[in-house]
């Protein structure tokens, strides 16, 4: 809605939702909370926003350790999210989260390009 995306405009290094936490600091960002089918949409125009206008000569991390749980549809947000900056030669170095969600995160994402498991 407007609001949520007035919001995102205004902070392009940090996102807060109910459940989902997004932060950039230089070249990480890290994302927390549990990231579900609804927040898909969010993470997914947060991490374009945020890699932007990134320079590609040194990988992003993203840290996902602090991710309770992840959907199939949050997976797929990941990937769409990242894919201009891979898409110019940017590398992505994922810190994985634990258990079931790492699991399924290594499954959706082993083939795609410039996605590195860390």
């Amino acid at each position: 809605d407007r609001f949520h995306e007035r919001s995102r405009s205004r902070h392009p290094d940090w996102v807060y939702e109910a459940d989902l936490s997004l932060r950039r600091r230089e070249r990480v960002i890290r994302v927390e909370g549990t990231i579900d089918t609804l927040d898909g949409e969010v993470l997914e125009h947060s991490l374009q926003r945020m890699t932007l206008d990134l320079p590609t000569d040194k990988a992003l991390a993203l840290d996902l350790r602090n991710v309770s749980a992840l959907t199939p549809a949050a997976c797929l947000a990941l990937l769409r999210g990242t894919r201009a900056f891979r898409g110019r030669g940017g590398r992505v170095r994922c810190g994985f989260p634990t258990g079931d969600s790492g699991r399924l995160l290594s499954t959706m994402t082993h083939d795609a390009d410039r996605f590195e498991v860390a």
